[in-house]
C-alpha cells in the first residue's frame, strides 16, 4: 500500500498481506524486534513493526478480509494507478449503491452504456456519474465479437406477426440439470424473447407448442408466422404439419445465411455475451450458465433497444418497468433458515441465482422472497449428479472426486475383485458412478458419497438383477 494512498497491488508471489498505514490495521499488535522479518525479491530483510487484520471493498462491493497483515513503515513498496480498484472499507459508506453506476451495470447484466442511458434519460433509474463507468473487465473479457450483421428488415405491425426462432448449441459444459442447449423465440414487433433450455435439439417442437400456449394465452392473438434456418429440429414432419393445421407460415432462411434471420442470431450472441460476463463476475462454475441465460433473458425484455422506442416489457405489457427488485447475479446473501436448533446459525449463505417466472407478490410467512432465487454454497440446488460428467462440473467437484477416491480405497482394502480374462464370446457388464448428498433435517449436507455399482440391468433377459447394483 502507498502512504497517503488507497492503492492496493495483487502480488501472487508475494507470501504475506503488508501495508504501510498502521491507521487502517484493526485488532492489531505491536512486534518485538526480529519477530518477523520479511524478505523482498533481492534478499533484503524487512523487519515488520505491527500485525492486525483489516477489511478492503472492491470497486465491485465484494469485501475482502485480510488477516495477518503486516506493518512496515516504508514508502514505496507497491505502485498501483487503478486507485478506485480496490478503496479501504472506511469509505464504503460513502458510496451509494441506488445510484453507483456499476452496481446498475452489473444488477441489468453487464449491458452496453447506450442502453442503461436510454433507462437515466426516460428516468426510469437515477445514476450518478454514468459518464465516468470505469470499463468492466467481465464485458472486455467476453464480449468480444465479430462485425454485426448489415441491414435490418422492417419491423412488424403487431405482436406475434412474426417470431423468429433459433437452437443454440451444445455447449461444452451441461448445467446442473444437465442442459445443453438452449432455444430462443423473439417476437418481431415488441423483441420480447422468451429462452427455453433443452437436453436434445429435437425439443425443439415441444418447446414451440409450450411458448405458443404461453404467449397467445397472454395476449389473445395468434402466432402469424415463424421464421427459422434450416435446422432438422423444425423440418420434422410433425413441425411442418403442426405449423400447417394451425395457419401459422414457415418462413425458412436460405442455406448458409444467418444474416437473414439477424433477430435471433444477435439476441443469441447478446445473450451469450452476457452469460459470459455475469460468470467471469462472480466465481460460481461454469455449470451455472443455465440460470445466468435464463436471468440475461429476463433482463433483455426489461433494456432499452436501438430498433423500438420502448422497452420489450412496456410494449408487451403495456406498462412501466419497476427495476427496484434487481440485484446483481451471482451476489452472496444470508437467508434465513426455516428449520433449525435454536443454538445453530438462524441464517446460511447462499448465492443470487436469478428470478422467478412468477412475480406477483402474496402474503406469505418469514422466509426468502419469492421475488427472488438464490443457491446455497455449501448445498445442493437440483438432484445429485448422475454422470461423472455432471459431478466434475459441479460446484462440490472436489469433494466428489475424494469420495470416489475413497470408494475404490476401499474397494482395494477390502479385495472386492479379482482380475482375470473375460471369457469369448460374452459381454461384460459395465459399471457407473452414482452419487449422493447427505443431509441432516435441516438441508444442511453434512457429507458427499460415491459409490462404483454394476450396470445389472445390462444383463441377458432372464436374470434376476434389474438395476445397478454394488460389485
Amino acid at each position: 500500500m502507498i502512504s497517503n494512498s488507497a492503492s492496493w497491488v495483487l502480488d501472487t508471489g508475494c507470501g504475506a498481506h503488508i501495508c504501510n498505514n498502521l491507521q487502517v490495521l484493526k485488532r492489531n499488535r505491536e512486534l518485538s524486534k526480529d519477530e518477523m522479518v520479511l524478505r523482498l525479491g533481492d534478499g533484503k530483510p524487512l523487519p515488520a513493526e505491527a500485525v492486525g487484520s483489516l477489511s478492503l471493498v472492491v470497486s465491485n462491493h465484494i469485501r475482502i478480509d485480510l488477516k495477518d497483515c503486516y506493518f512496515v513503515p516504508i514508502n514505496g513498496l507497491y505502485i498501483l494507478q487503478e486507485s478506485n480498484l480496490i478503496m479501504t472499507a472506511q469509505h464504503k459508506r460513502k458510496i451509494n449503491d441506488h445510484k453507483n453506476a456499476q452496481i446498475w451495470h452489473a444488477r441489468l447484466g453487464h449491458i452496453s452504456k447506450d442502453r442503461i442511458r436510454k433507462l437515466v434519460d426516460s428516468k426510469s433509474l437515477e445514476i450518478d456519474n454514468l459518464d465516468h463507468l470505469p470499463t468492466c473487465e467481465s464485458c472486455l473479457k467476453e464480449n468480444m465479437t465479430k462485425k454485426p450483421f448489415v441491414g435490418q428488415s422492417a419491423i412488424t405491425n403487431g405482436l406475434l406477426d412474426l417470431v423468429h426462432t433459433d437452437v443454440c448449441g451444445p455447449l461444452s459444459i451441461p448445467t446442473r440439470g444437465g442442459f445443453s442447449y438452449f432455444i430462443t423465440f423473439s417476437d418481431d414487433h415488441a423483441h420480447y424473447g422468451y429462452v427455453y433450455l433443452k437436453r436434445y435439439k429435437s425439443e425443439a417442437f415441444g418447446r414451440f407448442k409450450e411458448y405458443r400456449l404461453e404467449v397467445e394465452n397472454q395476449t389473445n392473438r395468434k402466432i402469424k408466422a415463424l421464421r427459422s434456418d434450416r435446422g432438422g429440429e423444425y423440418l420434422s414432419g410433425e413441425f411442418i404439419d403442426y405449423l400447417k393445421e394451425n395457419g401459422i407460415l414457415s418462413h425458412w432462411t436460405p442455406p448458409g445465411t444467418p444474416q437473414l434471420n439477424g433477430v435471433t442470431e444477435r439476441r443469441n450472441r447478446t445473450l451469450l455475451d452476457m452469460v459470459q460476463s455475469m460468470l467471469s463476475f462472480t466465481e460460481l462454475p461454469l455449470s451455472f450458465w443455465g440460470y445466468a441465460l435464463e436471468t440475461a433473458a429476463k433482463l433483455l425484455k426489461i433494456a432499452p433497444s436501438k430498433m423500438i422506442p420502448q422497452t420489450p416489457y412496456e410494449i408487451w405489457h403495456g406498462k412501466a418497468v419497476s427495476y427496484k427488485y434487481l440485484r446483481v447475479w451471482g451476489s452472496p446473501t444470508y437467508i434465513k433458515r426455516l428449520v433449525g436448533d435454536k443454538l445453530d446459525s438462524r441464517s446460511s449463505l447462499c448465492r443470487f441465482i436469478g428470478y422467478p417466472k412468477e412475480t406477483a407478490g402474496t402474503t406469505r410467512e418469514s422466509r426468502a422472497p419469492e421475488r427472488y432465487r438464490f443457491v446455497g454454497l455449501t448445498s445442493q440446488l437440483d438432484n445429485d449428479p448422475k454422470t461423472y460428467g455432471e459431478a466434475m462440473s459441479d460446484i462440490d467437484s472436489d469433494k466428489w472426486l475424494e469420495a470416489m477416491k475413497s470408494e475404490m480405497d476401499s474397494m482395494g482394502s477390502n479385495q472386492v475383485w479379482t482380475l482375470v480374462d473375460p471369457p469369448k464370446g460374452i459381454r461384460i457388464v459395465g459399471c457407473k458412478w452414482v452419487y449422493k448428498r447427505k443431509l441432516e433435517a435441516d438441508g444442511e449436507v453434512t457429507a458427499l458419497k460415491a459409490w462404483l455399482v454394476a450396470k445389472g440391468y445390462t444383463q441377458r433377459l432372464g436374470s434376476t438383477l434389474r438395476k445397478p447394483i454394488r460389485p
